[in-house]
Formats: structure tokens, C-alpha cells, sequence
């Protein structure tokens, strides 16, 4: 199983393999920290105090699209029945919807 975790030092994201607990690839493009993250479907989301959702496809390991609507960070994530929901921290106060 593939996980991720996050290194406050470097605000990089490294993707690790369960069994072996080795880095496998770190995944750059959030600019500050993440904030949350969840798996649906061979894609990682990422939540950030940039205020950008990053979608990441697991099996290259890249960054493949990016969502931007809220305006301030993006503290919580979940997906159903296909619509991903997002929450914005104050005084965003949001919860947006989207397609996925």
C-alpha cells in the first residue's frame, strides 16, 4: 500500500511504500504546507494552505490537475459518489463541490 506523508520542514510531500517504509518519490508542487489529503481511484488529493487542491495520479506519481476557488487554506477533504467536497478554513468558510 502507498501512503503519503508530509515533511513540515520542506513542505515536500513523499509517497512511501507500507511494506518497505522507503521513500518512493516526492511529490512537489504545493507551494506551503498540506493540510489534508485523501485517495480515491488511483489519484491523491491534497489539501493546502495555498489554497489549492493538487490532484496526483499514483501510478506515475505526478501531479496531473489542480483545483482553485477557495480563498484561504483547504483544511478538509472527502469524496462521494464522485463529487469531491472541500472546506475552507476563515474566513474562506466555504464548502465547495466538485465534479470529479
Amino acid at each position: 500500500m502507498m501512503y503519503a506523508e508530509m515533511n513540515a520542514k520542506n513542505d515536500e510531500m513523499n509517497a512511501k511504500n507500507d511494506e518497505m517504509k522507503t521513500r518512493l518519490k516526492t511529490l512537489k508542487g504545493n507551494t506551503v504546507g498540506v493540510e489534508c489529503l485523501i485517495y480515491h481511484k488511483n489519484k491523491l488529493y491534497s489539501g493546502s494552505w495555498d489554497k489549492i487542491i493538487r490532484i496526483w495520479d499514483t501510478d506515475t506519481r505526478e501531479e496531473i490537475a489542480h483545483l482553485m476557488g477557495h480563498t484561504n487554506s483547504v483544511s478538509c477533504l472527502t469524496i462521494h459518489e464522485n463529487k469531491l467536497y472541500s472546506g475552507g478554513e476563515f474566513p474562506d468558510n466555504t464548502i465547495r463541490v466538485w465534479n470529479i
